[in-house]
């Protein structure tokens, strides 16, 4: 049977977090998807914790690496799938989500990327955000106005490759070079109403410092200058009224959102199932 879809997380030291990324991810898979595994050499017990799932595993490590883009393209050169979804240790699939994203792909084949909406899940408040990806547009995206939830995402492998994978000298935002790239090769995304996955924000995830951010701005600076007619200027006023006019549909859902207030932690799944969510994010890529 041919492998549909390759599933890969990457994991360092996130333990407490990893059993729930996996699990949530080997609890919807088929006879036709592949998980791998990339651990960077932790030392906090999570290789033990990966070997319990060894069996469910097409292949999985842990050793060194230089960074999650050099695992992620280690992982990329091992999957024999047709898609490719990665997920970090800290983050999870929220129930239904594969089953949706095969949907998407049986009912609108040829596109390079599918994507959908997420919650960003703020662990010291517990506190869940409705987070909606923008309709794709390469120039927007170069210039750091819009938006991707990649955790919701899946890549057709072919043009993974075609484009050279993650940049592995990027240490910041490769995800979003490889959203660019495979742009910038001619690659039609399909942007999809379903909340799929929950991105984490916890005291780890969020440092690094001045030096960190504005290594960011390089990369994205970078990045930038690849397309030519665009320089990074990040989200401000004018960039968001273009978007309000360009996609009114998650404008308007937007707007609820901040009318209504934000989620509790346990309102995830209910949420996950409501049609008014789909209602509210009608306008599709």
């Amino acid at each position: 049977m041919s492998i549909k879809f390759s599933f890969v997380t990457v994991s360092y030291n996130q333990r407490q977090y990893l059993s729930q990324a996996m699990q949530s991810i080997l609890s919807q898979i088929d006879s036709d998807c592949e998980y791998i595994v990339m651990d960077g050499g932790s030392d906090d017990g999570s290789a033990e914790l990966i070997r319990q799932y060894a069996d469910s595993l097409a292949y999985w490590c842990s050793q060194p690496d230089n960074g999650p883009a050099c695992a992620l393209q280690d992982a990329v050169d091992r999957c024999r799938g047709e898609y490719l979804m990665y997920l970090n240790s800290d983050d999870y699939l929220l129930p239904g989500a594969v089953a949706k994203i095969r949907h998407a792909i049986d009912k609108n084949p040829g596109f390079d990327v599918y994507y959908g909406n997420g919650f960003t899940f703020d662990e010291r408040s517990s506190r869940c955000f409705r987070t909606y990806s923008d309709r794709w547009n390469t120039l927007e995206y170069a210039r750091g106005c819009i938006s991707v939830f990649q955790q919701s995402s899946a890549f057709r492998l072919d043009r993974v490759r075609e484009v050279g994978g993650f940049n592995t000298d990027n240490r910041t935002c490769w995800d979003g070079e490889l959203l660019f790239d495979i742009a910038q090769a001619g690659g039609r995304f399909k942007r999809l109403n379903d909340f799929l996955a929950v991105f984490r924000l916890h005291a780890s995830s969020i440092s690094g410092g001045q030096s960190r951010q504005d290594e960011f701005y390089r990369d994205c600076a970078r990045i930038a200058a690849k397309h030519g007619s665009a320089s990074y200027t990040g989200p401000g006023k004018i960039s968001s009224l273009r978007k309000a006019f360009r996609q009114p549909g998650i404008t308007v859902a937007k707007i609820c959102d901040a009318v209504f207030g934000k989620l509790d932690v346990t309102q995830i799944s209910s949420v996950f199932t409501s049609q008014d969510v789909v209602e509210m994010t009608s306008d599709h890529a």
